[in-house]
C-alpha cells in the first residue's frame, strides 16, 4: 500500500512541475511593469495626442480591386499586373476644404540580394539582406536573409521536415517577414506602412499657422484630419550608390485639388549589414505652414518558427530609465479580450497596448517583433543617427486582423504616432528610425567595438526576454559562453562535442559532492539492514497503532544515531545539476548559434539540429497517443531513459547484499522516473536531452569507480579503518571540507560499535 502511494504522489508531483514549467510562463509577471491595456481613440486629445484613426485597426493596405496579375521579383523594379486607375484618398472636409491623396500605379522593387555565392568573397561587399518593397503603403513585402551560414536557411541539409513543409523552399534562405492576409474580408498587410498622416486646419479649413496652434487653452482637437496613405500607392524609384542601394517613396496631399504636402519616405540598405535606415519627411508644396502628425506601423507576420510547438512570436520593447535599459515583451493575451454582443454571442475585441504604460517611467528606446532566433527591432533616431524618441508621442502595440488559429500572432505589431511638427516652405518635418532586420546573435548583440550600436541598444534583450521565469539569467548566459567557447577552441569545433566536453566539466566539478553523497547512501542502506529484525519486531507489536509504530521507529532511529534525512545527500548531486538543465534549456532553446548545428551520429539522417528533438523519422502528421501527440520518432529520450535504470542497477549495495524494504521503494522510484522524465523530455531539444544523457552514463562509469572505492574500503578491517581516521585525502578546501566529514563520520561509527560491545 505504501509503494502504491509513493508511486502515485511521485507520479502526480511530476505531473505537476510539467504542467507548471509551461503554464508558469504564461501566468508569472514579466519585468519590468507590464503596460495597462488602454483603448484605442479615434482622436487626437485638445492637447494635440496623437491617435488616430488607424490607431485601433489601420486601414487595408490591398484594396479589393487591385490587380489579380501575379509579380514578378526577379528584375531590381517591376510592376504588378494591369494598374487600376489612379484614385485619392480623401479627408472628412473642414470649412469647404477636402483634403486628399494621389495614387500612383502599383509597382515592387528590389533592394539588396540574398544570393549566398556571388563573386565577393569578403561578407562585409555582400549584402545580407533583400528587401521587396511594395508601392502600396510605401511598405516592405517580405525580407529575405542571405544564408552567409547554415543557420539561416529554413532546414539543416537532409531534413525531412523539408519534404512537409509546403509553403517554403526548404533550402533556400530564410524569410523573416511576410506579406500577411486577413481571414475574415481577406484585406493584405505588410510590414513598415506609413499608415497616415495628420494635418490641422484652421477654423476657415485651410492650413494653421504654429502660432495659431499654441494659443494657450484654445481647442484644436477638432481640426485634425487624418489622410489616409496605407492604401494607397507612392510613387517609387530606385537608385544605387557606391556601398548601398536607396529606395525613394513618395505621395503628394492636396488640399481642394491643390498641392499642399509631399510625404517622403526612404528606405537606404548598405553592404554587409542587417540594418536599414528608414526616413520619413513631409514638405510644404503651397508655400504656407502647416501643423502635421505622421503615423508609421512596425513590422507584421515575422516567420513562425514551429508551428507544431507553438507560437513564439512577441513585441519586444526596451525603455531608457536613467542610465539603465529595461526591457519586456508584450503577447497576444494583453492585446486581444472577449466580450458578449446583444445576443449573447462571444466577439474578439482588440485593445492596444501603449509603451511604456501609465505610471511607467522611462523613454522608448526600441520595439521589436521577433521569434525564437530572429528579430525585426526599430529604433527611433535623429539625424545624426543617435537614439532620440523625443519626436515619437505615443507607440502602441496592436493587432491588425481577427485571424485566429495557429497563426494568430502573425499581426500582432506595433505602431509610432510623432508629435505635432511644424512643416515650414523651407524646413521640412523629419522622422527617422534604424531598422534592425536579422539573427539574434550573440556575436552581434555583445560586440560593442564591431556593432555598438546593438550593445549600446541592448538588443540582447530579445534574447533574454526568451528565458522562463525560472531560468536565472546570468547562468543562462554562462552556459552559452562555455558552450560557444568549447565550440570555437576545441577540435573537431562541434556543437555536441562542446556539449559532451561541458558534461565532463560540470562532471569533474561536482565528483566530491557525489562520491560523498554515494558513500553516505551505502552507509545507511548498510544500518539500515542491521536494523530490518528490529524494525520487523515494532511492526508486529505496533501494527495496529500506527502513530505509535511511527513514535517507536524514530526512537529506534535516535537509538541507533541513524538520520533518514541523511540519505538525501545522493539526491544533491541531481538537485545541483537541475538549474544547469534548464539554463541549458533555455540557452538551446534561444540561441541561434545552435539553430541547425548538428551532430551528426548518422551523417545526414540522425541529430541534425541539436536545438529541435533528434527525430530519426518524422512523420506527415501528428500521431494521437493518449494526451499526446507524437510527431516524430526520437531516439535520445530513450537512451536517457535506459541510463537511469543502469544507473540505479549500479547503485551501491550494502555489504550484506540483503536491501531494506525502504531501499526497495526507492529502486521503484528511480524506475518510476525514468519512465516519467523519458515521456516529459519527449520533444525537448536534443542537445538538451544528449547533455542529460551524456551526465548519466558518464555517471555510470563514475559510479562504477566510486563502488570499487566503496568495496575497497568495506573489505578493510576495523583497525586499518581506524587508523585511517584523521589522514587528510588532499590538499585544498574541497579536500579538507570532505576529511572533516570523513572524520566525523568514522568517529560516530567507532562510538556506535563501543555501545554495542
Amino acid at each position: 500500500m505504501e509503494t502504491r502511494r509513493m508511486i502515485l504522489a511521485l507520479a502526480a508531483s511530476m505531473l505537476v512541475f510539467s504542467a507548471w514549467m509551461f503554464i508558469g510562463p504564461l501566468i508569472m509577471p514579466q519585468p519590468p511593469a507590464k503596460p495597462a491595456t488602454t483603448q484605442a481613440t479615434t482622436r487626437p486629445s485638445a492637447e494635440g495626442s496623437a491617435t488616430t484613426a488607424a490607431t485601433s485597426r489601420p486601414a487595408s493596405q490591398e484594396a479589393r480591386t487591385a490587380s489579380a496579375g501575379g509579380v514578378t521579383m526577379g528584375a531590381p523594379t517591376v510592376t504588378s499586373g494591369p494598374a487600376p486607375a489612379p484614385a485619392t484618398a480623401e479627408a472628412e472636409p473642414v470649412g469647404g476644404v477636402r483634403l486628399t491623396a494621389d495614387q500612383e500605379f502599383p509597382k515592387t522593387i528590389r533592394l539588396g540580394n540574398d544570393d549566398p555565392e556571388p563573386n565577393e568573397p569578403d561578407k562585409s561587399k555582400k549584402y545580407w539582406i533583400l528587401l521587396r518593397l511594395n508601392s502600396r503603403g510605401a511598405s516592405i513585402d517580405s525580407v529575405n536573409l542571405t544564408p552567409l551560414k547554415a543557420r539561416y536557411l529554413n532546414y539543416p541539409r537532409g531534413d525531412r521536415r523539408a519534404d512537409l513543409d509546403k509553403e517554403e523552399d526548404p533550402f533556400d534562405s530564410y524569410t523573416l517577414l511576410h506579406s500577411l492576409k486577413a481571414d475574415d474580408n481577406g484585406d493584405v498587410f505588410r510590414s513598415m506602412t506609413t499608415q497616415s498622416v495628420t494635418v490641422l486646419l484652421d477654423d476657415e479649413g485651410g492650413a494653421a499657422s504654429q502660432a495659431t496652434t499654441r494659443e494657450e487653452g484654445k481647442d484644436v482637437s477638432d481640426r485634425w484630419r487624418v489622410v489616409d496613405l496605407a492604401d494607397k500607392h507612392w510613387s517609387v524609384v530606385r537608385r544605387s550608390e557606391p556601398g548601398r542601394e536607396i529606395a525613394e517613396c513618395a505621395i503628394t496631399v492636396k488640399a481642394d485639388g491643390k498641392p499642399m504636402l509631399r510625404v517622403v519616405k526612404t528606405y537606404t540598405l548598405a553592404l554587409g549589414t542587417y540594418d536599414v535606415e528608414m526616413d520619413l519627411r513631409v514638405e510644404s508644396l503651397d508655400g504656407k505652414p502647416h501643423q502635421v502628425k505622421l503615423t508609421q506601423q512596425g513590422p507584421i507576420n515575422i516567420h513562425q518558427q514551429n508551428a507544431r510547438q507553438g507560437d513564439s512570436r512577441k513585441v519586444y520593447y526596451a525603455l531608457k530609465v536613467g542610465e539603465a535599459i529595461q526591457t519586456g515583451n508584450v503577447q497576444r493575451k494583453e492585446t486581444v479580450s472577449e466580450k458578449k454582443d446583444a445576443e449573447g454571442k462571444k466577439q474578439m475585441e482588440l485593445n492596444p497596448v501603449p509603451l511604456p504604460g501609465p505610471g511607467v517611467e522611462g523613454k522608448l528606446l526600441w520595439a521589436a517583433s521577433g521569434n525564437q532566433y530572429f528579430a525585426a527591432i526599430v529604433a527611433p533616431v535623429d539625424a545624426e543617427g543617435k537614439d532620440d524618441s523625443s519626436e515619437i508621442e505615443a507607440t502602441q502595440v496592436i493587432h491588425l486582423t481577427h485571424n485566429t488559429g495557429h497563426d494568430e500572432n502573425a499581426d500582432l505589431t506595433f505602431q509610432f504616432v510623432s508629435k505635432a511638427e511644424s512643416v515650414k516652405p523651407d524646413t521640412p518635418a523629419n522622422l527617422r528610425f534604424d531598422v534592425f532586420l536579422g539573427p539574434k546573435e550573440r556575436t552581434l548583440f555583445q560586440n560593442p567595438k564591431e556593432y555598438p550600436k546593438y550593445s549600446a541598444r541592448n538588443y540582447m534583450g530579445t534574447i533574454q526576454e526568451e528565458y522562463y521565469w525560472c531560468v536565472w539569467a546570468p547562468l543562462a548566459e554562462l552556459m552559452s559562453r562555455l558552450l560557444i567557447g568549447l565550440h570555437d577552441y576545441v577540435w573537431p569545433h562541434n556543437w555536441g562535442i562542446a556539449i559532451i566536453i561541458l558534461v565532463l566539466v560540470v562532471r569533474v566539478i561536482l565528483h566530491p559532492v557525489t562520491k560523498k553523497g554515494q558513500v553516505s547512501m551505502t552507509t545507511m542502506q548498510t544500518r539500515m539492514s542491521e536494523l530490518a529484525p528490529k524494525l520487523e519486531e515494532l511492526k508486529k507489536k505496533y501494527g495496529s497503532d500506527r502513530n505509535k509504530l511511527n513514535q517507536e521507529t524514530m526512537a529506534l532511529y535516535r537509538k541507533e544515531g541513524i538520520n533518514p534525512a541523511s540519505n538525501m545527500m545522493s539526491c544533491l548531486p541531481m538537485l545541483l545539476q537541475m538549474p544547469i538543465w534548464v539554463a541549458l534549456w533555455a540557452t538551446l532553446s534561444n540561441t541561434i548559434e545552435l539553430r541547425h548545428a548538428s551532430f551528426m551520429i548518422i551523417p545526414g539522417r540522425w541529430i541534425l539540429d541539436l536545438s529541435s528533438p533528434d527525430a530519426i523519422y518524422r512523420f506527415a502528421q501528428p500521431i494521437r497517443f493518449l494526451f499526446f501527440e507524437i510527431e516524430e520518432i526520437n531516439i535520445l529520450p530513450f537512451l536517457w531513459g535506459l541510463s537511469m535504470v543502469l544507473q540505479q542497477k549500479l547503485m551501491p549495495r550494502p555489504k550484506s547484499g540483503k536491501t531494506s524494504e525502504q531501499m526497495q521503494q526507492q529502486q521503484r522510484m528511480m524506475y518510476m522516473m525514468a519512465v516519467v522524465f523519458t515521456v516529459m523530455f519527449y520533444s525537448f531539444p536534443s542537445g538538451l536531452t544528449l547533455y542529460i544523457m551524456a551526465s548519466n552514463f558518464f555517471g555510470l562509469v563514475e559510479q562504477w569507480r566510486i563502488r570499487q572505492h566503496i568495496e575497497a574500503e568495506q573489505n578493510k578491517p576495523a583497525a586499518a579503518t581506524v587508523a585511517s581516521v584523521g589522514k587528510p585525502k588532499g590538499k585544498g578546501l574541497a579536500a579538507s571540507v570532505l576529511a572533516k566529514f570523513d572524520r566525523f563520520d568514522q568517529e560516530q561509527r567507532g562510538i556506535k560499535r563501543g555501545k554495542k560491545k
